[in-house]
């Protein structure tokens, strides 16, 4: 069995050991389809060496909110999100035709969606 697969299900993590400390640090293991990603812990990198990967210096805060194709942006009015939500059942199961989706004559660029779990996430971020 492949190491990650086993370390996603038991303990459910898996662990840096850049630095030396008595505790290994936590790596996320994502799965994308029948591959496997590691990620740093949230609010950990500033924790890990500064040669390793996963270290990601804490004064520094990245956004790309700034990026006029994402999905939340923080203006001065408040936030601007474009959802991939479906709030209501459509009557065909098939979905929403590319036609209900009301579009802009001149605006033809497109804009990346965020998930309803990706939009809660980021507001329990800007609370704290």
């Amino acid at each position: 069995m492949h190491a990650l697969e086993l370390a996603r299900k038991t303990p459910g993590w898996a662990e840096c050991k850049c630095a030396q400390r008595n505790k290994p640090l936590r790596l996320v293991i994502r799965r994308y389809g029948s591959i496997y990603h590691l990620a740093g812990w949230p609010d950990d990198g500033h924790r890990h060496a500064k040669a390793c990967p996963f270290f990601k210096d804490g004064t520094t805060t990245v956004t790309r909110a700034t990026s006029p194709h994402a999905a939340i942006r923080q203006t001065a009015t408040g936030l601007n999100t474009r959802l991939d939500v479906v709030f209501a059942p459509a009557a065909d199961p098939t979905g929403p035709t590319a036609s209900a989706r009301p579009e802009t004559a001149g605006e033809r660029t497109s804009r990346r969606s965020a998930s309803l779990l990706a939009f809660l996430q980021f507001l329990g971020a800007k609370r704290a």
